[in-house]
């Protein structure tokens, strides 16, 4: 394991006689903003030519990688929380790359459970809707939707008849997570 500053805990460094482990509070939507980052890193040192910086890029992806398909495999808990805050931080952070090499990666299992979030919260794509994360709050913002969908569309989960089921309408003018998803939409008509 790649020893972070913010590290992702392990469930027995969630809950130590009631008390939840601060670190958590950003661990997986940071550590997919990391995989994101070394993937676009790599990418960038080949494109300049410098081998040494790439295959440093390719260590920390694979390292971000490894701990992320952990998380995917082996943890069950999607929503975590602290007093009085709930959030799925898990499809946070994530672009169309890493949520491919995830797919990839984790051998159906990332399919497994973002089926399983759609099933356990059935309004999560209604822009207006209850997104029934938890917590206090009677609203959410829409970052279970984005992240969910783009998962559902990057991940190959769902073919283009359900996405334009799951698209629904923006919440504002100029809604950048509905643009999101549109984005997805034609990433799938491109390929």
């Amino acid at each position: 394991m790649r020893n972070w500053s913010i590290r992702t805990p392990r469930r027995s460094q969630r809950n130590n006689g009631g008390k939840t482990d601060d670190r958590y509070q950003q661990g997986e939507d940071t550590l997919n903003a990391w995989l994101s980052g070394a993937l676009a890193y790599t990418r960038i040192m080949e494109k300049a030519g410098d081998r040494v910086e790439a295959a440093k890029g390719k260590v920390a992806t694979a390292e971000y990688l490894a701990d992320r398909v952990w998380l995917e495999k082996a943890d069950r808990t999607f929503v975590v929380g602290l007093r009085h805050w709930a959030k799925l931080a898990r499809y946070r952070n994530t672009t169309w790359d890493t949520t491919r090499l995830l797919a990839e990666a984790t051998d159906g299992k990332l399919a497994e459970n973002v089926r399983t979030l759609t099933c356990q919260a059935p309004s999560w794509h209604h822009a207006w809707g209850d997104l029934l994360v938890g917590g206090e709050n009677f609203t959410h913002s829409p970052q279970l939707a984005r992240g969910l969908f783009l998962a559902l569309a990057d991940g190959n989960i769902a073919d283009n008849k359900e996405l334009t089921r799951f698209l629904d309408v923006p919440t504002c003018r100029a809604d950048l997570y509905w643009i999101e998803k549109l984005s997805a939409m034609l990433r799938r008509v491109d390929r």
